[in-house]
């Protein structure tokens, strides 16, 4: 079967000779100009065929230069190897067509042998060329030039056959909502954290005689090398740190397994399989950064899949429901709005509460489909009632790390409560304490956008976690949410009682509101009272409740709702 060429030239009659020339090897496609050429390449089949291109210089429209500018630009084809045929005799045509990719050059009058000649070599060299680019393909990550999955694993057999003493460890790392790194600011951010995690990973190597690391996913990589408990762990904190500190738009936060070989039969493989387990292990408290592999985590990988696996067709089949857990003014008790949370009614299962699957909806960023199905349906309950002639109140709605990743969330935000006719005061946001004391400076610059387009703005679960109190000087939010996990200590009760004061007299005299959330006993509802706390939240006074049952609790006056058993 013959190659095929792609002839360039505005005059016919160049066409023709160069066609009686050629045409008993190559099988010929015509253009005029560049810009004739070029469409020929990007909208017929000839662009994947094409074995050569020979290329006037001189054209109207488009002429050689700019076509060559133009094919080096098309990551797909650029690399077809380019002929120049010119009658120019000026060394800087030709120094500037080499310069634009072109891979050979040729005067005229030309001779036919030699063009020939040319045009073989040119061809040949470029399917070796391609040849090198498959087999480095077939062993490298083309966006990283690190060993692939499949090289990785071989090459860690080799350490195990060469060195059957030594104990080594698999450490796959994960970048928690990387994906949605390419979602929100495109590939060209995506790939440059990607070779910057590749170039952290050579660096730590260079200084270790036996290893191996690869990218094994789209947002995974790994290490294969001798087990040092002590080295190892301070070694993943150290890379954390560096790849925290990486980028001022957001936060790279890597979650490390470690599988550690206690048999040699086992396989890389199936090392590696153990190392993944371990990282979905860890929790999304971003303290913790790396987990061992232990057989109990097999059992609890399986769960996790079976909810990814069912998780699409739920939200699809609106399974997911919306539920309100009312909120009270401590003082008069009586209502002052809800904060809506979500449950699963699974066709099988049931009712499955929400720390079953929010967890891992957290990790896989499935959290963020979920988030703005809530919010949706927020709003929507909100505008039933409101034209039901109720007494409306607001409900908050819980936004995830992974949505404030995102850069047009403020104006999503605010097409969505437009689209139901709901002022933004009416749909709180809540977001969790530790996302505060982790991006703090990324969050500053959201959460004014959100305040400016009429959001108020809630701290959840203060106290739960390790915030700085540098936090509330440097962000700007509306309400504190004090977690009322301080009373389960009843041994330093006193204690307790003491913070959650300091807690409430601080946030009133900076400007801010307080709930008091998870209140259970009516001795804590009576102290939040007497400090002056402004809101209460907890099973005392209402369980979660399903959207009919809230709607039943907020057409009853205010002096009607009793405390809940």
């Amino acid at each position: 079967m013959k190659k095929q060429i792609l002839i360039v030239d505005d005059l016919s009659a160049n066409r023709s000779i160069l066609y009686a020339t050629l045409s008993h090897e190559y099988d010929i496609l015509e253009a005029f100009n560049g810009e004739d050429a070029l469409d020929i390449i990007c909208n017929t089949h000839a662009g994947n065929t094409l074995s050569a291109i020979v290329l006037d210089l001189i054209m109207p429209i488009m002429d050689g230069f700019e076509f060559l500018e133009k094919l080096s630009e098309l990551e797909r084809y650029k690399n077809i190897p380019v002929l120049v045929i010119t009658a120019s005799s000026c060394a800087d045509d030709e120094e500037r067509t080499l310069r634009l990719g072109a891979w050979d050059f040729i005067s005229k009058p030309y001779n036919s042998t030699v063009l020939k000649h040319r045009l073989s070599n040119i061809i040949a060299r470029s399917e070796l060329h391609l040849l090198k680019e498959l087999q480095y393909l077939s062993k490298y990550d083309a966006t990283t030039g690190i060993l692939n999955k499949e090289n990785f694993i071989k090459e860690s057999s080799k350490l195990i056959q060469h060195n059957p003493s030594v104990e080594f460890a698999m450490i796959h790392m994960n970048i928690k909502h990387f994906n949605l790194v390419n979602s929100f600011f495109g590939v060209e951010t995506t790939n440059r954290f990607l070779r910057l995690i590749a170039d952290l990973l050579r660096q730590y190597c260079s200084k270790i005689s036996r290893c191996a690391y690869a990218r094994t996913g789209s947002e995974s990589f790994a290490l294969f090398i001798p087990y040092d408990k002590a080295k190892v762990e301070s070694d993943v904190e150290n890379m954390r740190e560096i790849l925290k500190k990486s980028s001022n738009q957001f936060s790279l936060y890597p979650s490390f397994g470690i599988y550690v070989t206690k048999k040699h039969w086992v396989s890389p493989s199936i090392m590696l399989d153990g190392a993944i387990i371990a990282t979905r292990s860890i929790k999304e408290d971003y303290i913790n950064c790396f987990a061992y592999y232990v057989d109990e985590f097999h059992d609890d990988m399986e769960r996790e899949q079976d909810i990814i696996s069912q998780m699409e067709k739920a939200l699809e089949n609106e399974e997911f429901e919306v539920w309100f857990q009312p909120k009270y003014n401590a003082m008069t008790q009586k209502t002052c709005g809800a904060e809506a949370l979500v449950r699963w009614r699974h066709p099988e299962k049931g009712l499955i509460t929400p720390e079953t699957f929010i967890p891992i909806f957290e990790r896989n960023g499935f959290i963020q489909q979920l988030d703005k199905y809530v919010w949706t349906k927020t709003c929507h309950f909100l505008k039933k009632w409101r034209d039901m002639g109720l007494d409306i109140q607001p409900i908050s709605v819980n936004v995830s790390r992974v949505n404030l990743y995102n850069p047009q969330l403020d104006i999503e935000l605010v097409e969505l409560v437009n689209s139901f006719d709901i002022p933004p005061s009416y749909m709180p946001l809540e977001i969790t304490e530790s996302i505060f004391s982790k991006d703090v400076f990324i969050l500053n610059n959201k959460i004014n956008k959100l305040k400016k387009s009429g959001f108020s703005i809630c701290m959840d679960d203060f106290g739960s976690g390790y915030s700085s109190l540098n936090v509330l000087k440097d962000v700007s939010i509306d309400t504190l949410k004090i977690d009322m996990e301080f009373f389960s200590d009843t041994e330093n009760m006193d204690k307790s009682k003491v913070i959650i004061r300091s807690v409430v007299q601080m946030a009133a005299d900076l400007g801010l509101k307080t709930i008091a959330e998870g209140v259970e006993q009516a001795e804590q509802a009576e102290f939040l009272r007497s400090i002056n706390c402004d809101r209460i939240q907890g099973y005392l006074y209402a369980k979660p409740m399903p959207a009919n049952e809230y709607q039943v609790l907020i057409t009853k006056t205010p002096s009607d709702v009793e405390l809940c058993e």
